[in-house]
Formats: C-alpha cells, sequence, structure tokens
C-alpha cells in the first residue's frame, strides 16, 4: 500500500542533488530540535543491539548523525534517488527505498524508529495507516520520535521546490490529531515538544512527538 504517490517520488527524485546540498548535516536543526533527538537517542543507549529506522531519511544525514550517536541505524526513503545519494555519500549504513506504509521489514524488527519531517507530504487521513505500519514494524517498548511541520490541518501547494520547478503538497498537521492517531496505532504518547518557527525557511511552528511502543 502507497500513501504518498508516484507524484511525490517523483517530486524527492527531481530535487534530491539540491536537496542534499542545501541540507549536508545537522546545522539546520535548532539546539532544541538536537536535544530532542538526544534524548530519543539516550533511551536506546541500553539497548544496543536494536536496530533503528530512520523512515523518510532524505540523503542522510540524519541517519549519519544518530549513528554517530551510537545507535544502529538504517535509512528508507521514497525517491529511489534519495536512497542512492544517502548510501553514496554514509558508508556503513544500509539504505533502501520503501514507502512509508508499506516498509519492507518483517513484523517487530525494530528497536527504534525515527520519521524527521517524513509524514509532511502525507494527507491527514492516512496518517493513521502510516502510524500502523510504525506499530507493525517496531518491538513492545520502541521508542518512535515524529517531527513534522504542525498547523491547523491545512494544505499547502507549491509549484517550486529547492529552487527547482517541481511541485510539491505539504500538510501541516494538527498536533492533537497527530497525537490520537499515534495513540491508536498502538503508541504511549510520552513528550510533546511544538516551537517556534526559528529558521529562515519555517512559517510555521514545528513539533515532535516522542512515544513508546504499547506492551
Amino acid at each position: 500500500m502507497s500513501v504518498s504517490g508516484t507524484t511525490t517520488r517523483a517530486a524527492w527524485d527531481a530535487v534530491a542533488e539540491q536537496y542534499r546540498l542545501l541540507l549536508p548535516d545537522m546545522s539546520a536543526e535548532t539546539p532544541l530540535d538536537r536535544a530532542t533527538l538526544a534524548a530519543f537517542a539516550e533511551m536506546l543507549a541500553a539497548d544496543p543491539p536494536a536496530v533503528v529506522a530512520e523512515v523518510g531519511c532524505g540523503a542522510g544525514r540524519l541517519t549519519k548523525h544518530l549513528r554517530d550517536m551510537g545507535l544502529q541505524m538504517v535509512g528508507f526513503d521514497l525517491a529511489p534517488r534519495m536512497a542512492a545519494l544517502a548510501r553514496a555519500t554514509n558508508t556503513g549504513i544500509p539504505f533502501a527505498a520503501a514507502d512509508v506504509a508499506a516498509l519492507p521489514l518483517r513484523s517487530a524488527a525494530l528497536g527504534g524508529l525515527v520519521s524527521w519531517y517524513s509524514i509532511i507530504n502525507i494527507p491527514t487521513e492516512s496518517l493513521a495507516a502510516v502510524f500502523g505500519e510504525f506499530s507493525r514494524v517496531t518491538r513492545p517498548g520502541a521508542p518512535v520520535l515524529i517531527a513534522f511541520q504542525s498547523g491547523d490541518g491545512q494544505r499547502i501547494d507549491r509549484t517550486t521546490s529547492y529552487g527547482l520547478p517541481v511541485p510539491l503538497t505539504y500538510y501541516r498537521h494538527r498536533v492533537d490529531a497527530a497525537a490520537e492517531e499515534l495513540t491508536a496505532a498502538g503508541f504511549t504518547l510520552y513528550a510533546c515538544v511544538t516551537r517556534a518557527a526559528a529558521l529562515t525557511f519555517e512559517s510555521t511552528s514545528q513539533t515532535a512527538l516522542l512515544a513508546h511502543r504499547n506492551v
């Protein structure tokens, strides 16, 4: 099952190189963003054999960041070109192309999962399917971290992306709606971190949900 669509896949393939050049590392994240990621990594520090997946990994910058923090990482991205760039620039980490709602993993395979802005192109009505897949592939007790541009559930249609004439549709999910769907999928919410727009390319608040897979 795909909730992302061929149009979104083609768009991210088209801008993959520009995206990698614009965001080569973690310098775009705020101190609060990095602290939230550090908290997620610390939750997994006591379980070093756990495999952790970044779903929607782009060119792999955050996957590498978490690997360098001691986590055993794998990365998946909807766009094959993104996954190829991630493999080429981040040695020692497995990357593959996969839809967010149809991951090539057995049930309960993961000890943790991070979705760093990978649901921003997913319609709100499809979050249940995505979070259901996150529930399927994580084992009981596994922490998950989901970050997204938050708002009132509005749809934003853009005609250009990363300086190219590539259209993309974004969704600014309501925090309470996303949290409710995550809970319904079998997770217990641990923390919700929402900050104001702070970077030059941000125009709305940013939210991270940290939760555990129910035992």
